[in-house]
């Protein structure tokens, strides 16, 4: 089945992202990575797997960087992020530059990266160059906001506001897809306490069943 092909991929990519907790000597413990590959290419190593693999890829590798990024700037430095969103401007291929955009999204929500405002780091996925890739980005962005329960209320009105239908898709999905995997209770609750209807007026929009906005 397709979800159980893709958690597994998320599964791998996590170890080797986000390295194996090894026991020292002196009974303390040191976070150690599982492969080289090199952090200063942004596109590394998702763009050396197979096809298939890239988006789970995708998924882990700017929220690895963006911790390093912060270590780096102290979280001072904005605009060493557009680095990312420049990285994947330069993927022709559509679906693996969308799963692209929407690990950078993701990035934003990383709990080392610095205090942003809802509307800040949405403003970030819109310095993407395409609609498509800033929805995706904030596709990524949402769904991270989503799976951890953290200012949902925040993103919904931000939802309300989108300029394009490409945007209003992709920042709703996110929302939708990230709560609980997308469990159909789940996604009504999240609309509940959202007053002007538009939430619900997207929840018919874009059914649990409907493929998913970015590719897995």
């Amino acid at each position: 089945p397709q979800e159980t092909a893709w958690s597994c991929y998320l599964g791998v990519f996590m170890e080797d992202f986000t390295g194996t907790l090894a026991l020292t000597t002196d009974g303390g413990s040191v976070w150690e990575r599982n492969s080289e590959w090199d952090i200063e290419d942004l596109l590394a190593p998702c763009d050396a797997v197979g096809e298939r693999y890239q988006p789970a890829c995708f998924y882990y590798s700017f929220v690895v960087r963006q911790h390093k990024l912060h270590e780096q700037s102290d979280g001072e430095d904005m605009d060493a992020y557009r680095t990312f969103l420049d990285a994947c401007a330069a993927i022709e291929a559509a679906a693996i530059r969308a799963s692209c955009f929407s690990g950078v999204g993701r990035s934003f929500t990383a709990p080392s990266s610095p205090d942003f405002s809802v509307s800040d780091a949405h403003g970030w996925c819109s310095d993407a160059p395409q609609d498509a890739d800033r929805a995706a980005c904030i596709y990524g962005l949402n769904s991270s906001y989503a799976t951890f329960g953290i200012n949902i209320e925040e993103a919904l009105s931000v939802c309300a506001q989108a300029d394009s239908p490409l945007m209003h898709e992709g920042c709703y999905r996110g929302l939708f897809d990230g709560v609980e995997n997308g469990a159909a209770d789940a996604r009504e609750a999240l609309c509940r306490g959202e007053t002007e209807g538009q939430c619900e007026e997207a929840l018919k929009m874009y059914p649990a069943d409907a493929q998913p906005f970015v590719r897995r």
